[in-house]
């Protein structure tokens, strides 16, 4: 922490995080909650971004703004998104924890990964690339390969290779689709964890996969409610998203909160 004297006052984001205000502790392991909790976690969701709207969409614009260039990069575009999502992640975590706490949110707690946990938070993005890649090869490798082969062997019609292609083509994304949802349970805490609780990758990847187990009912629920409110936020020419997806951000940390708090 800076201690000049002749510099100007200012709030540091990330030096460290002070005693929890309510006396919650961190249980280290997720706890099973009933299904009207996502309700809950909407609600608290609400509350946080209704504290500075107008701050939220302007972050949540930002981070859009940066997920959308680090795509133009030629042939790494996905894996620079993969390695900044979790860092970015972590960042609003800790602007939802900062308000929580009754502090202010900044426009910096959108780039606090990166002096926080980064070598962590960015290891994320590693073992989610990896993962991906690895559900890429077990999806499509067995199916679209082998079919396809057969047909390049079988005279290379285009006609006949695309009609071959076509089922194992659909059949390969079912089965990557199937492997992304625990995918995705995996990843959905993990940057709140590594960032807030300074949990080690791997481990956060275990402890957001099983919260996410336990608690299947009220994320059935949340996910059926945040459909319904992402048809209402697409009517107006999408800008509803603006307000959805900040919404979404602090619903998710709410959830940390009353999965892995006591």
């Amino acid at each position: 922490m800076n201690t000049n004297p002749y510099q100007t006052p200012g709030s540091d984001v990330v030096d460290y995080l002070p005693p929890d205000p309510d006396g919650a502790g961190f249980d280290g392991q997720p706890r099973s909650l009933p299904i009207g909790r996502a309700v809950d976690w909407l609600k608290e969701g609400w509350g946080l971004f209704m504290q500075a709207p107008g701050l939220w969409i302007l972050i949540y614009l930002t981070f859009f703004g940066i997920m959308l260039a680090a795509a133009f990069f030629p042939l790494v575009g996905s894996l620079v998104q993969n390695l900044l999502f979790p860092v970015l992640v972590g960042g609003l975590a800790m602007g939802c924890d900062a308000m929580r706490r009754g502090q202010p949110l900044e426009f910096a707690h959108l780039f606090a990964g990166f002096s926080r946990n980064s070598s962590q938070l960015f290891m994320l993005g590693v073992l989610y690339t990896a993962a991906m890649l690895v559900m890429l090869l077990i999806a499509f490798v067995p199916t679209v390969g082998l079919s396809g082969g057969m047909a390049l062997f079988g005279g290379g019609d285009p006609d006949a290779l695309a009609a071959a292609l076509g089922l194992p083509l659909m059949l390969g994304l079912l089965i990557y689709l199937a492997l992304a949802v625990p995918m995705l349970m995996a990843i959905w805490f993990a940057p709140h964890l590594v960032i807030l609780n300074d949990v080690p990758p791997v481990e956060a990847l275990k402890l957001s996969f099983f919260g996410c187990l336990k608690n299947i009912l009220p994320f059935l629920l949340y996910g059926i409610l945040t459909f319904l409110l992402a048809i209402v936020a697409t009517l107006p020419l999408l800008l509803g998203w603006l307000v959805l997806m900040p919404w979404l951000m602090t619903s998710t940390f709410s959830a940390y909160r009353d999965i892995y708090y006591n």
